[in-house]
Formats: structure tokens, C-alpha cells, sequence
């Protein structure tokens, strides 16, 4: 194999836990050799799982209409829980990572911390309030994670011992330490309307290259979840900028040169550059905020 992945190596580049992708080796999905006493997969069959991923969440033109009717549901039907917002940071603890509550309802709460979380994983989470003698205890698990300023926010969702949180949040209310969320749900509209104009400018790419910018998106998310591999290959692909028709196919901002230049290398300079460039740049009018983006040193 000219380069191949354990499975602790693909769980830190993929979303997926170790378990899921030692399933998946077992089905036969993501094939995989055995060499000594551990197993590798090669790059190769990653690749070809990920383009396979994308064609079966490709949506169809006879899918436009519901996607159309989906679009149009008010955000407000999707909240179960009302949340609530900690006028003072709750210290916390997730396993051996100390963090900070930002916000909390009843199934869930999002966090800040320094050290980076791995999506998926799930231990014991704890917080308690100063002056108090009592601890609240809950298992969660990592849905989100994404660079913030001063370190990382992550999305916890509870999946034992919910009730303790109904109990928090009473504890937290009578003490006028919590104040209801109003600014999530113009949050999400907001959300959905970055998605609904990235959709627009994906659908303006020439429709032979839709095949290549399925794969330069996907990979473009897994940089921006994990900083250190972004570096990593733009440290690799920088020394492309000698050449004179690389540097012409680069845009002119240094963010976008510089995420442009991780993924084309992170794909082993297999996909067309131009079509790089022209998602980066399409992504970086309509998408994520500039602190979640790559941000090579």
C-alpha cells in the first residue's frame, strides 16, 4: 500500500468512532489488510467509501420538490426543549477534559473548551455550581466540535441520567443564574439561509465537475474539524507555490489560497485546482464563520 490508515488513524480524520469503522471493515466496506498484529486500510479505499457516501446522499431532481417543503418548516418546530443560557460560564468536566457550560437544556448543552474532543466519543460529564454542595452527573456524548476563539465549542448531547438535568436547570432557575435562549433560532435561520445560498453557488459549477467538488467539500469539512492534519498538508503543498501556473490558478486572498492549496494536497493533487479555488471561494461568501475556517501558520 502506498498509504494506508490504522483504525485509530482513519477515526481521527473521519467522523466516525473506532468501532463503527472496525464494523465497517467487517462487512467488507471499507476493505481492509491485516499486516503483523494490526490492520490497515488503504487510502484508496477510503476515498472510494467517501465517493460512495456522497452519490447515496446525492440529492435526486425528483427529491427538489420535498427538499423545496423541508426548507420552508419553521425552525421553531424543530426545538423540543427550551434552552437556556448561563449569564456566568458553569464550570464543567467531560471525562478528564475540563470545560465551561455556555448554554443547557434538558436532552443537551453546548460547551467551550481548550483541549480538542473527539465527534462521537461519550464518557461522564459533571458541573456543579460554586457555593453549592451538589454535583450533578450525566453520561453525554460529542455530536459537534468546531475551533472557536481561545479553543474549541462542542455540542454534548445527554444519554443517561436526563432527569438530573431537568433538576439543574430548576436549581439553576431558582437562583436566576440562567435566562431563556432567544437567539438561537434567528441563529439557525441565519444557518439555513448560508446553506440554501451555498446549495445556489454549488449548482452554478460546471456539471462536470460536480463529481470532483462532492469529494473537495467533503474533504474541506474534515480539514476544518481537525486544524493540525490542515496544516499538515498545507505544509506539504506550500512548496507548489514555486511554480508559476500554480500561483496563477490561486486566489488572491491568503485564507483562501491557503485552504485551497491543504485540500488540493490532502487529495494528492489528484483534482483540478481550479475547481478547488472555486469552491473554497463560493464556501467562503456563503458558509462557515472565519474562526471554524483553516487557518495555516
Amino acid at each position: 500500500m502506498s498509504e494506508a490508515f490504522t483504525y485509530s488513524e482513519l477515526a481521527q480524520i473521519l467522523p466516525l468512532s473506532r468501532a463503527t469503522i472496525q464494523s465497517l471493515t467487517r462487512k467488507g466496506v471499507l476493505p481492509a489488510e491485516r499486516r503483523g498484529r494490526k490492520t490497515y486500510i488503504s487510502r484508496a479505499s477510503v476515498e472510494a467509501f467517501l465517493q460512495k457516501c456522497m452519490t447515496l446522499v446525492r440529492p435526486q431532481q425528483e427529491d427538489a420538490v420535498v427538499e423545496d417543503v423541508i426548507v420552508d418548516l419553521d425552525v421553531e418546530e424543530a426545538r423540543r426543549h427550551q434552552r437556556f443560557v448561563l449569564k456566568t460560564p458553569l464550570a464543567a468536566r467531560l471525562t478528564t477534559t475540563d470545560a465551561k457550560i455556555i448554554d443547557i437544556d434538558e436532552r443537551g448543552v453546548r460547551i467551550c473548551h481548550e483541549r480538542a474532543l473527539r465527534i462521537g466519543s461519550e464518557g461522564r460529564f459533571s458541573f456543579e455550581l460554586a457555593g453549592l454542595q451538589r454535583v450533578w452527573v450525566v453520561r453525554a456524548r460529542v455530536t459537534w466540535s468546531k475551533l472557536a476563539s481561545g479553543g474549541y465549542v462542542s455540542g454534548l448531547v445527554i444519554t443517561e441520567n436526563d432527569h438530573a438535568m431537568r433538576d439543574a436547570i430548576a436549581c439553576l432557575e431558582r437562583l436566576d443564574a440562567v435566562e431563556p435562549d432567544r437567539r438561537s433560532l434567528q441563529q439557525k435561520r441565519e444557518t439555513r439561509r448560508r446553506k440554501e445560498a451555498s446549495r445556489a453557488a454549488m449548482r452554478e459549477i460546471p456539471r462536470h465537475d460536480v463529481e470532483q467538488g462532492d469529494l473537495i467539500r467533503t474533504t474541506m469539512e474534515q480539514l476544518r474539524r481537525d486544524p493540525v492534519a490542515a496544516q499538515r498538508w498545507y505544509s506539504r503543498a506550500r512548496y507548489a507555490l514555486a511554480q508559476e501556473s500554480v500561483r496563477r490558478l490561486l486566489p488572491a486572498r491568503q485564507r483562501e489560497r491557503d485552504e485551497a492549496l491543504a485540500i488540493w494536497e490532502a487529495l494528492s493533487r489528484q483534482v483540478d485546482l481550479r475547481v478547488v479555488c472555486r469552491i473554497v471561494a463560493a464556501d467562503d461568501q456563503t458558509s462557515m464563520p472565519v474562526n471554524s475556517r483553516i487557518r495555516p501558520r
